[in-house]
């Protein structure tokens, strides 16, 4: 009886420490990106875990990732859910395998020396698939866990905001942080503009802010917008010109039928000014702002 009372006051404990977090993190958060949230999936490995921002903070002590990797291996059922984009991925034959995911979840069960070893073997790549170099890597070997955990913690958090996650990490829950904001906070001058030349190849205007913007130079913030211009104006051409309904029109239409027609006629300006051209026909502006008909579906 006295070991039931126990175990009931430990899990009573832990309850109320994480009801404390959640509380004190909902009143310090800065935006609605700072709320902190529970993943319930259990294909994913944030399962269980506490979410703020770009950290994790894993309440379970490393008890939830044994029920992660059996969720995974069921069968018809299994798979994993992308922490990034949230999408479900099954073993269909196109995305992960069973063996590649129990091999990963071995090499992270294994102690430094030998994992070391099994990254310097894959090519310098960790059990999470990032690049490792020599420094990075001998790093990690010596400098104590609570204290990596609580510098990406401080990265990527605001005091007072971070304070609370760094106390937990410290008592032993274990914290991991990353995407595209601390990404980009720990890479060089070089290191950033190719994130950001990679992350505005493709970013229209309709798309959410960076999640490192206002971390930009405002030479990069108009870099940035610039490209937002660009890339939506190429596609409202693609709308508006002449030609046969392709799959490449129809998805350009849907892209831009909820730009209003100024939006539509800004974007157009910068792509086609950006090409060398200056005059544009009064046919063709009316096109440009003409409101794009939703697609019919064909029974």
């Amino acid at each position: 009886m006295a070991v039931g009372k126990e175990i009931a006051r430990s899990y009573v404990s832990t309850a109320l420490f994480i009801g404390s977090l959640l509380l004190f993190k909902s009143l310090v958060a800065d935006d609605d990106d700072d709320e902190p949230i529970i993943e319930t999936n259990p294909l994913s490995s944030d399962f269980m875990k506490l979410k703020i921002g770009e950290t994790r903070q894993d309440m379970t002590y490393g008890l939830a990732s044994s029920f992660v990797i059996f969720s995974r291996m069921l069968p018809y059922v299994g798979g994993t859910k992308s922490t990034k984009t949230g999408k479900v991925a099954h073993f269909d034959g196109n995305g992960p395998t069973r063996l590649g995911l129990l091999s990963r979840f071995a090499r992270s069960k294994l102690a430094p020396i030998p994992g070391a070893l099994a990254t310097i073997a894959d090519d310098w790549t960790n059990p999470v698939g990032e690049k490792e170099t020599p420094l990075s890597l001998g790093a990690g070997l010596f400098a104590p866990l609570g204290v990596k955990e609580v510098w990406g913690i401080t990265k990527s958090q605001r005091l007072p905001a971070g304070l609370p996650l760094a106390v937990f990490s410290l008592l032993g829950s274990g914290s991991s942080t990353y995407g595209p904001r601390t990404e980009f906070l720990a890479s060089t001058a070089a290191g950033r503009q190719e994130i950001l030349a990679s992350d505005t190849k493709t970013i229209l205007m309709s798309d959410p802010p960076l999640a490192y913007d206002d971390l930009l130079t405002p030479t990069q913030f108009s870099e940035v917008e610039a490209a937002r211009l660009y890339n939506t104006g190429a596609l409202v051409y693609a709308a508006v010109k002449l030609g046969v309904e392709t799959d490449a029109k129809t998805r350009a239409k849907d892209a831009v039928r909820d730009l209003s027609p100024d939006e539509r006629w800004r974007a157009f300006v910068a792509y086609w000014r950006k090409g060398g051209k200056k005059y544009i026909s009064p046919a063709l502006e009316a096109k440009v702002r003409a409101a794009i008909p939703a697609e019919k579906n064909s029974q």
